[in-house]
C-alpha cells in the first residue's frame, strides 16, 4: 500500500506577506496566519508599539487573509492574545488536533526563529524553512561575498551586486 503523502501546515507571520508567498507554492493543507506577540506586544522582550502600526499589521493580515480565502485555501488567524504566547497556543493546539509538518518562509528574525525552534523541539514537529523574497540575497550568497575577507567595504559590495 502507497504511503500518503505528508500534511504540511503553512505558517505566516505579519512581516511575510508576500505577493507570491513561497509557501502557497508547496500546497500547504492549512496556513495559519499569526499574530505573533513579537509584532503585537510581548511579555519577555516588552516594546512599545505605535498603534498606528498594530493597526496597519491587523488589517494588512486580514486583507491577506481574505485573499487567501478567495483562492480556495483554509485559513485560521491566530489573534494576539496580551500575556501570552500565540506561537504556544498555536503548537498545543496543533499537537491534539493534527500531525503535520510544517511550513515557514525564512524568518529572519533570532527570538522568532530560536521560539519556532523551541516549540517545534518540543513538540516533535518537522519544520521546513523555505527562501523568502523579503532580500535580494540569501545567507549563502552573504557568506560567499564575506569569505576570504579581512575587512567589508560598501563600494566593493555593491560591484559584487552588480556583477552578479
Amino acid at each position: 500500500m502507497p504511503s500518503r503523502p505528508r500534511r504540511r501546515s503553512l505558517l505566516i507571520f505579519p512581516h511575510q506577506l508576500f505577493a507570491e508567498h513561497p509557501g502557497l507554492a508547496e500546497g500547504p493543507t492549512q496556513i495559519y496566519l499569526i499574530e505573533d506577540s513579537l509584532f503585537f506586544g510581548d511579555t519577555e522582550h516588552p516594546a512599545r508599539f505605535h498603534k498606528q502600526k498594530l493597526w496597519l499589521h491587523r488589517s494588512s493580515m486580514k486583507r491577506f487573509e481574505t485573499r487567501l480565502r478567495k483562492a480556495g485555501h483554509t485559513v485560521t488567524y491566530i489573534e494576539h492574545v496580551p500575556g501570552t504566547s500565540t506561537l504556544k497556543l498555536l503548537f498545543e493546539e496543533m499537537i491534539q488536533h493534527t500531525n503535520e509538518d510544517l511550513l515557514v518562509a525564512e524568518v529572519h528574525d533570532f527570538l522568532l526563529q530560536k521560539r519556532l525552534d523551541r516549540l517545534c523541539s518540543l513538540y516533535s514537529k518537522n519544520i521546513e524553512s523555505l527562501k523568502t523574497p523579503m532580500f535580494i540575497n540569501d545567507g549563502a550568497t552573504n557568506r560567499g561575498f564575506r569569505d576570504g575577507k579581512k575587512r567589508w567595504f560598501m563600494a566593493d559590495f555593491y560591484k559584487f551586486q552588480r556583477r552578479r
